[in-house]
């Protein structure tokens, strides 16, 4: 589209260089083509920018066809570059609105505070409903006391959650950004931290059925790499009588445990 767009220009350079009838259109009418072209040009911007801009999208999309007809209205006497052109154009801001609304974002829950969060990969079929079942089996983590065996003893946090499907784009891959409340201290409540890691990676395998996204990377050389394929989840180890030690006492594997437990 952009190189179509760059000939289209060049052509009525060229035909206003050559043609005075050409050049009498264009004072006629008041407007530089290449005007035309800047809708498009800040929409291609702003889709690199951000994929999540639609309402700046949408409003860029309304004022190229604002601008179209515009130049129809004001060419009509020298309407061979301008139709194309315009046709072009209209094209190109249409196909990257379409495609920021159709990725944007989908969010569900409510959190009382900007607390915490991370992020999950997600296969190409976990969409808006899956969102929704995801949503479902977290707020079940409260009921079924999930959080139990990682307090050393403590009261559970009740956990809130907000969660923000992000669609893959060019600088970023399909994934769910799982934001939580209330806030954990990663020092104290270590365990915790890594029990709701588990927990909502456990409940994340229970809906997302999916295989994962073959992004096409390759490693230095050029091979191509395989889509990345995670365990299953490893439940964390509270070594609760490590836990005022100043040093590691959350493990992941038996031998893990012992080894901290020997460095006592």
């Amino acid at each position: 589209m952009a190189w179509l767009t760059l000939a289209l220009l060049v052509l009525d350079a060229i035909a206003r260089r050559r043609s005075e009838y050409a050049k009498e259109a264009r004072v006629i009418a008041h407007f530089p083509l290449w005007c035309l072209a800047l809708p498009a040009i800040a929409s291609w911007v702003v889709l690199m920018m951000s994929q999540h801009a639609w309402q700046l999208q949408a409003l860029l999309f309304v004022l190229q066809l604002v601008l179209v007809v515009t130049a129809v209205r004001r060419y009509q006497t020298w309407p061979w570059v301008v139709l194309p052109l315009s046709a072009v154009l209209v094209l190109w801001s249409g196909l990257i609105a379409q495609h920021q609304f159709v990725g944007r974002t989908t969010t569900v829950g409510h959190r009382s505070g900007m607390d915490g969060g991370f992020t999950q990969n997600v296969s190409a079929e976990f969409k808006k409903p899956e969102l929704h079942r995801f949503y479902a089996r977290l707020m079940l983590i409260n009921q079924r006391g999930e959080l139990n065996d990682f307090t050393c003893g403590d009261p559970p946090p009740r956990m809130e959650f907000e969660l923000t499907l992000e669609p893959e784009g060019e600088w970023n891959e399909r994934l769910v950004d799982v934001a939580y409340s209330p806030k954990i201290n990663e020092d104290q409540d270590r365990c915790v931290a890594f029990g709701l890691s588990y927990v909502v990676e456990q409940a994340l395998a229970e809906v997302d059925h999916g295989p994962p996204i073959d992004y096409g990377y390759r490693r230095f050389g050029g091979k191509k790499q395989p889509p990345y394929v995670s365990g299953p989840p490893r439940p964390p180890i509270c070594l609760c009588d490590l836990r005022d030690s100043g040093h590691e006492w959350v493990a992941f594997s038996e031998k893990q445990a012992a080894e901290l437990r020997a460095r006592r």
